[in-house]
């Protein structure tokens, strides 16, 4: 028959060797360490790795996309011809990432507008809206969508109507009569 060498207990044992935490080695003690389990803490206290055995698992926190517009409102023909700069972060390192114009309850992806994210997952750059989708002023929720992390983020786009202009002069050919 196989009996264990050691009786297993309730109480947390050290580790057998200290762990590497952000360069400095700690002894971490919790309940659930044991001679078969070593837990390992990030900075902020999560855990960040966890070993059985020969086997560490370690675990990569999941990011939180963001996006930003340089300027929050446009105008209906600035929006569709020269468009707004937008910026986004939090994806992951150079995914694709794709763009998404609509309301709060229904957006469309943009065709054509992709960006590639960096080494730290930011993005930036400027998207024409389409003017079949952004065909009057109002409020839009522009998306940007990590296509291999699943990442989203959304800001909100003001579009205001285009300035009223002048009616242009036109000569009429003739002649003039004063009275008076």
């Amino acid at each position: 028959t196989d009996e264990p060498t050691t009786a297993p207990t309730d109480e947390p044992t050290e580790p057998t060797a200290p762990v590497s935490v952000g360069g400095e080695l700690k002894s971490l003690a919790s309940p659930l360490e044991s001679d078969a389990q070593a837990l390992a803490a990030d900075a902020s206290g999560s855990i960040s790795a966890l070993r059985i055995d020969d086997t560490t698992t370690y675990f990569t926190p999941q990011p939180t996309a963001a996006a930003r517009l340089l300027t929050t409102s446009a105008t209906l023909t600035e929006a569709t011809t020269t468009g707004v700069r937008v910026q986004g972060s939090g994806f992951a390192p150079n995914e694709v990432v794709t763009a998404a114009v609509g309301d709060a309850a229904d957006a469309v992806a943009i065709p054509g507008v992709q960006f590639r994210a960096d080494a730290d997952g930011n993005v930036s750059g400027t998207i024409v809206l389409p003017a079949d989708l952004v065909d009057s002023a109002g409020t839009y929720v522009l998306g940007l969508v990590g296509l291999s992390s699943g990442q989203t983020a959304t800001t909100t786009l003001t579009v205001t109507a285009d300035a009223a202009t002048a009616p242009v002069a036109v000569p009429v050919p003739g002649t003039a009569t004063f009275t008076g």
